[in-house]
């Protein structure tokens, strides 16, 4: 999965907000009047992030006070805290204690009940963004209030700035000793999230010469958040400095000059997606390849998909069994080739007890030499040429329907 969504958050029940918002992800300069039964008017400024809006907290933190004006007593419900880091990269995350949220036991929140009053207060924010969701009761009945509150650190500016493809000039960078054995780039993209692609040059010692993993970057406080390829843990790496076509990060012992790849000497590989979906029409499903992140100095001599067939046995409680059969078709695509080998085409949806996948296989020819073989390192495999293959999920046919299987 190539796309970030921000955790939902809790259905609103009581909160009503007379707003005159703008577009998603910016920032409204209008106050906007918080207006409930029962509560006194509080005048905050509202930003809206994804058509929903929220009170918008400073960076730096902030005070907010709510009265209840019919008296009686008021108790918290919940508090929840959330900055949209996918649970699959195990960064940590807010912890709850004595009506306060910590992240990374700095305190984040804290919700204080004084007669008729609600007091929120936030501390300033270091990472990525947050947004939390505040439920108090009162009267027996129930008020949320929404808040939003970037980061402090580089601005929409340099995040704008950030937004493309790089890749390491390993020439013009201090890396330690062993990095050079393999190619570093980064896919930053305007929603947020990002792809690290690595090729190793040393792939003959029983790695893979191509993995990919998932990164959150975007309002980080200048920092990449991503998690490791076995999603053990997770690491963070800060910029030293952004310009328009190049900057600098410090990775642990290295510091990397990244440059865009548009500008780029290095060789550097195309990369592909390959969806496939079940059309509406009878028996048809779409096929679709889409390059996400361009090559450079690089040249594709061939391209083709194959067709992964398998007849399986049903099991006794109905699902999948063992693979009776495998057939392996190749599908020519040459005709993409002026398109960049971007398609979408029909297929034949798979027969029943058959499960069908495709995979996009690529023939590659680099045009100018990987650092490894600038430095002279040997490699008895040919570094300026490979092939790559990018798999589809897979569809499965049973019972009269064709279910989509991403595994």
């Amino acid at each position: 999965m190539r796309k970030f969504i921000f955790l939902p958050f809790m259905a609103l029940s009581m909160m009503l907000l007379s707003v005159s918002c703008s577009s998603d992800n910016d920032d409204d300069d209008e106050s906007s009047v918080l207006n409930v039964k029962d509560w006194e008017s509080a005048d905050y400024k509202l930003c809206k992030y994804n058509d929903v809006s929220y009170i918008e907290v400073p960076a730096e933190g902030g005070s907010f006070t709510f009265r209840y004006k019919n008296g009686g007593n008021i108790s918290l419900d919940s508090i929840n805290m959330d900055n949209g880091i996918k649970n699959d990269l195990k960064a940590p995350h807010y912890t709850y204690e004595n009506n306060a949220i910590f992240y990374c036991k700095k305190k984040a929140c804290q919700v204080s009940i004084n007669g008729d009053e609600v007091n929120v207060l936030f501390d300033s924010n270091n990472e990525f963004n947050r947004n939390a969701v505040i439920s108090v009761m009162a009267g027996g009945e129930k008020l949320e209030l929404r808040f939003w509150q970037k980061p402090i650190g580089h601005s929409d500016d340099v995040s704008k700035k950030l937004e493309g493809e790089w890749v390491i000039n390993t020439d013009k960078s201090e890396l330690m000793a062993g990095y050079w054995a393999a190619q570093k780039r980064l896919c930053l993209n305007s929603d947020g999230t990002s792809n690290v692609i690595m090729e190793n040059y040393m792939y003959d010692y029983g790695k893979p010469r191509f993995h990919e993993t998932e990164v959150v970057w975007k309002d980080s406080c200048g920092y990449l958040v991503y998690c490791y390829s076995d999603h053990s843990g997770y690491g963070i790496s800060g910029f030293a400095f952004v310009d328009d076509n190049s900057f600098k990060m410090n990775e642990g012992f290295s510091s990397s000059l990244y440059e865009r790849v548009e500008i780029t000497n290095e060789p550097v590989k195309p990369c592909y997606d390959l969806n496939i979906s079940i059309y509406t029409g009878r028996d048809k499903i779409k096929l679709e390849s889409k390059c996400y992140a361009k090559g450079k100095n690089c040249k594709i001599d061939k391209a083709y998909l194959v067709c992964y067939d398998g007849l399986y046995e049903v099991a006794p409680d109905g699902g999948m069994g063992n693979c009776i059969s495998m057939t392996r078709d190749t599908i020519d695509v040459s005709q993409y080739a002026s398109s960049n080998y971007e398609f979408s085409i029909s297929r034949e949806s798979p027969k029943a007890n058959h499960m069908v996948s495709y995979g996009l296989v690529i023939e590659c020819s680099y045009t100018t030499k990987t650092f490894w073989e600038r430095s002279d390192n040997p490699c008895r495999y040919d570094l300026n040429k490979f092939t790559d293959e990018v798999r589809s999920a897979s569809l499965f046919a049973r019972n009269g329907r064709v279910d989509l299987l991403t595994w």
